[in-house]
């Protein structure tokens, strides 16, 4: 057991570091061996060399064993790496399979395309020899005063029937006659001599006549009638110009005029005067 050098204390901590007493700083103390503590370290030592030989053998085993599991990861890293690559790049797309059509559609096919188009091709050369052996002629033209005519012939055609049905007699002629420029005259002929005497035969013939043709000059605006004669058997004729005839006609559509006051409106202002002859 150590002592305090100044204050010769026995000392029993061996590791402490100053005199709890007087305070001295202690000087390290030295361990002196023991030899029964020798002979167990040695015991020890030669315990230690056979575990190390034993860990050494175990060692070696399992550096063994480990370079087998490295061999086996290995196998099995390259078996991934593989089977990684093979997942990472996409299967390939299926091979498209193209039918071919069947040749009975084809058939079908040409057959219904030479149906229609055979006959539009037929039709079109067909269409042309036609207008290269006859060519269009130019359509003759027609002048003012035949369109004048010809609806002067419809217009008497017109008053002719309704006044065959009027007044039950095949024997009425309506023709239109020649005016001035740009106008022409509506004829009509009775086979009787209904015009002679100043009564009222007379009068229901005149409103009769001139109404009826101013129905059928509002079929034909285009024409101008500048006088309707109407004429007997017996030479007798008077003329109404072909405004009084339209005037007449529109007042009795519109229910402004009654057959009494047309009569005498169509009296008082037809005169008697000569038919002029064709050509004249």
């Amino acid at each position: 057991m150590a002592a305090c050098p100044q204050c010769g204390v026995p000392i029993s901590d061996l590791e402490a570091k100053t005199c709890v007493f007087c305070g001295t700083v202690l000087p390290k103390a030295k361990v002196v061996p023991d030899p029964e503590d020798d002979d167990d370290k040695d015991d020890d030592k030669e315990e230690d060399a056979t575990e190390t030989d034993s860990d050494d053998d175990s060692d070696t085993d399992s550096d063994e064993d480990a370079d087998s599991d490295d061999d086996t990861d290995d196998d099995s890293d390259d078996d991934t790496d593989d089977d990684s690559d093979t997942d990472s790049e996409p299967p390939p797309p299926p091979p498209v399979q193209v039918r071919k059509p069947n040749k009975v559609v084809k058939i079908a096919l040409i057959v219904v395309a030479s149906i229609i188009v055979v006959p539009v091709l037929a039709a079109l050369i067909f269409a042309i020899v036609v207008s290269i052996m006859y060519p269009d002629k130019p359509k003759p033209t027609v002048t003012a005063a035949e369109e004048w005519a010809q609806d002067g012939r419809l217009m008497c055609a017109e008053i002719q029937q309704r006044l065959t049905g009027y007044l039950k007699n095949k024997d009425i002629k309506c023709e239109p006659g020649e005016e001035a420029a740009g106008a022409i005259g509506l004829v009509v002929a009775y086979p009787l001599p209904i015009l002679a005497k100043d009564d009222m035969a007379r009068k229901d013939v005149l409103f009769v006549t001139v109404a009826l043709a101013g129905e059928a000059m509002s079929k034909h605006p285009k024409t101008t009638v500048n006088e309707i004669y109407v004429v007997d058997s017996s030479g007798t004729s008077f003329g109404v110009v072909g405004e009084l005839a339209q005037q007449i006609h529109t007042k009795l559509m519109n229910h402004q005029l009654s057959e009494k006051d047309g009569k005498a409106e169509v009296s008082a202002f037809a005169q008697r005067v000569k038919v002029p002859k064709k050509g004249s």
